[in-house]
């Protein structure tokens, strides 16, 4: 038998060659878009963070900014393709106009950064008021490209959008295709393209090849067969009520586009702790983030392929979104036990010296551990969006403005969802528990969409949402008393280190253990940093004494960078100094001051 992909295969290659094959090349196009894409929010990234620093309140300031964007621009891009303007065209100025951002974008920093450092000089105006600055000049920075760079999906899907009946199958692949593409970006850009090139450079190359992406679309454009309508296929008037959408009454299709906005706060959420658990297992580095957010990519960029291929031949797509819901939100707290027993499996893999391993089996290493935790969940998210869009889209002729409404939403939703657990979760609760409270919220949105869904019985569909919940629960309840472990990292190479202090703060995962020689040692994110160890309070003395033994300034003001255990910061006190600053990004460091009293004598009350 033949399936859906392949009629749809042959009735693009038959008949229409020239069409085919136009259709192949901008699907490669929308691949290396997607890899630009990624480049530019890695770049742009380090751009920004150093004018505005590299807290978590201004990276999550950053990526909210270019996030409402991306938003921005799939609302807006999204209705314009709908009045009939031509799909190809608008692309080909899309990419053309965020080619030309990528080598305007270091001017326009180098400006903001003049303005925010002479307003943060000149102006008395508060911790909260220096934020609001930030949050504007970043906004105004990275509104034009990322609106630009939303409107590329809601675009391209109407270009290939000509039925319903094949409308999933186009969203799902080609969300599908852009995502893979992010993964080549991501990859490229934090292993090997910043380090070849450099930050700036890196951004020109990514838009030396939206310009290419622009001029051949702009060429493609001007075919007369480059539009579905007008090599001749239309909305067929054979499609059923129940296949434009109208079955779903309108209170349904926004519990879809409500329930896909939950699904992006809950997603962007449990990869804020997936990323701060799976820093300890990969270590603290650039790659270690590059790592971990390939992974997440892979997996929604899988999954919205595979939705593809069977999306178009069901009729229960609003229970079959809550059947998804309800696996991510199981298979998110199932992964709890995967990153309990990570320590003791990752260093087995690692009991061989990493200098005699190849790099790329290293990292093929951190990849697979990043996989085993993240894999079935993003899958499953992957598939929640090509759904949602299918749901909420009645006819081809709105699917740009469904398309990105549903797009906003989910953007929108990932940002909240980003910004509560970083600032809010895991401060309160920590990332164990935090998981538990995602994954409900994910299980509770599944089980709403399947009552909603009129083409289930009544009673199939309570069993069935009583049975999936109360599995949840009992999953949910055993992590919950069974407490969460404090998570020992690869360069923590002791056994069974006794945890003295473990705190999950907004800065980051802060710990003392003591070791079986009694040296107590202070740990952010898995690295130790400084302890009681001889070792460690000699480099602490050194970074204190050294400079003021080499200055020739009477009584100077001295600023210390870290906090650590305090030892650097009381060893400055010994000397003839008028004042000490010390500046520490993570307030767990200086409540952890207290086990170290023989390291930093009482130097806090000094």
């Amino acid at each position: 038998m033949t399936s859906t992909h392949d009629k749809q295969a042959v009735e693009l290659s038959v008949g229409r060659p020239k069409e085919g094959s136009v259709r192949a090349v901008i699907i490669l196009l929308f691949f290396l878009s997607g890899a630009c894409g990624l480049i530019y929010e890695v770049v742009w990234m380090r751009m920004l963070t150093l004018v505005f620093g590299a807290t978590a309140f201004a990276t999550s300031t950053i990526l909210a900014s270019f996030f409402c964007g991306l938003a921005l621009g799939a609302v807006y891009f999204g209705r314009l393709v709908d009045r009939g303007k031509n799909p190809l065209l608008v692309y080909a100025l899309l990419e053309a106009g965020i080619g030309l951002f990528a080598f305007l974008m270091p001017l326009i920093f180098s400006i903001l950064s003049d303005v925010y450092v002479s307003i943060s000089r000149q102006f008395g105006i508060g911790y909260y008021g220096i934020s609001l600055v930030r949050f504007a000049f970043s906004f105004l920075g990275l509104l034009i490209p990322a609106t630009l760079m939303g409107g590329t999906l809601p675009v391209i899907v109407k270009f290939f959008a000509e039925r319903k009946d094949r409308l999933g199958w186009h969203i799902g692949h080609l969300y599908s295709i852009n995502t893979l593409g992010a993964v080549l970006g991501t990859l490229s850009a934090g292993f090997f393209l910043i380090l070849m090139l450099g930050v700036k450079e890196t951004a020109y190359v990514a838009g030396t090849v939206n310009l290419f992406i622009a001029a051949i679309v702009f060429a493609l454009s001007r075919r007369p067969a480059a539009s579905p309508a007008a090599a001749g296929v239309s909305e067929t008037s054979e499609e059923t009520e129940e296949d434009t959408g109208a079955a779903l009454s309108t209170p349904a299709l926004r519990l879809a586009l409500w329930a896909i906005g939950v699904s992006g706060f809950c997603a962007l959420a449990l990869e804020v702790f997936w990323t701060r658990s799976l820093v300890f297992f990969l270590d603290n580095s650039t790659h270690a983030f590059t790592t971990i957010l390939t992974a997440f990519l892979l997996g929604i960029g899988i999954g919205s392929l595979l939705v593809a291929r069977f999306i178009d031949k069901r009729k229960k797509l609003l229970a079959w979104l809550g059947l998804t819901e309800i696996l991510i939100g199981v298979s998110a707290a199932l992964a709890i036990p995967v990153l309990n027993n990570s320590p003791p499996v990752f260093q087995s893999m690692s009991d061989v010296s990493v200098d005699s391993l190849l790099h790329w089996k290293w990292m093929g290493m951190r990849f697979v551990n990043s996989l085993a935790v993240m894999l079935i969940p993003t899958v499953l998210m992957g598939m929640a969006f090509p759904l949602a869009s299918k749901i909420y889209t009645r006819n081809v002729g709105t699917v740009g403005r469904a398309l990105g409404n549903v797009y906003a939403v989910n953007t929108i939703g990932g940002v909240f969802g980003s910004v509560i657990a970083g600032f809010l979760l895991i401060p309160s609760i920590g990332v164990y528990h935090g998981i538990i409270v995602i994954a409900a919220i994910n299980v509770l949105v599944g089980g709403v969409l399947i009552l909603f869904e009129p083409a289930i019985a009544h009673r199939v569909k309570v069993s069935t949402v009583v049975g999936l919940a109360l599995l949840f629960v009992i999953v949910g309840t055993f992590h919950l008393t069974t407490g969460a472990r404090p998570l020992i990292s690869y360069y923590e190479e002791i056994e069974s280190p006794e945890v003295l202090s473990y705190q999950e703060g907004i800065g980051g995962t802060v710990k003392v253990y003591r070791d079986s020689a009694g040296n107590r040692t202070l740990s952010v994110n898995g690295f130790p940093v400084a302890g009681t160890n001889l070792t460690m309070q000699d480099a602490q003395k050194a970074l204190a004494h050294l400079p003021l033994l080499l200055s020739n300034v009477s009584s100077p003001r001295v600023n210390i960078v870290g906090f650590g255990t305090g030892g650097t910061s009381w060893g400055v006190m010994q000397h003839d100094v008028e004042a000490v600053d010390c500046v520490e990004l993570v307030p767990a460091v200086v409540d952890a001051a207290d086990w170290f009293p023989e390291v930093n004598h009482g130097v806090l009350s000094d």
